[in-house]
């Protein structure tokens, strides 16, 4: 029909419900770039570091995993989310077509405990969903406290987007 669908799961590096066995596990030094879709995703993976990693050039936010599902004790050092956009027009079921997907940002800050986001950078997030556009996000019913120091955004719609978080 000549809409674009967003594939789920097709990430650039992605750890999928491993839970405590990824625990110790550190990505360092890697680059994703060119891809239709997130860049580093610990989905339900507890105990990662992504240490000096760049996503560039990516569609839907690059450091990132479901909002609905928990990452604990995961450590986001020295990074870099840079040229971040959407595929426009697409159909995930989930949106209405031309919406963007998912909430676009540079770092989603997800469900857990003992999260760290600590010395990242955040420049060009693509202008699309008004309600997003963050460098940093912290989404809404996201319970769980984050470390979250010295992280710098800028040419985004924000610097940090949070919303409606629970005590």
């Amino acid at each position: 029909d000549g809409v674009k669908d967003f594939v789920l799961g097709r990430y650039g590096i992605h750890f999928h419900h491993a839970m405590e066995g990824s625990r110790g596990v550190v990505i360092e030094g890697n680059v994703v770039r060119d891809t239709q879709s997130h860049a580093y995703v610990p989905h339900m993976s507890n105990g990662i570091t992504l240490k000096d990693n760049i996503a560039y050039n990516v569609v839907e936010t690059p450091f990132w995993y479901d909002e609905e599902e928990a990452s604990h004790d995961s450590q986001w050092i020295h990074n870099i989310a840079a040229k971040v956009s959407f595929v426009r027009s697409s159909d995930n079921g989930v949106k209405p077509v031309g919406d963007p997907n998912l909430a676009v940002a540079g770092f989603q800050l997800g469900l857990g405990d003992g999260n760290i986001a600590r010395d990242n950078v955040v420049v060009g997030i693509a202008p699309g969903d008004p309600h997003s556009e963050g460098g940093f996000e912290w989404e809404a019913n996201n319970e769980g406290v984050w470390v979250f120091e010295n992280n710098i955004a800028h040419n985004n719609g924000t610097a940090l987007r949070v919303w409606q978080n629970t005590t």
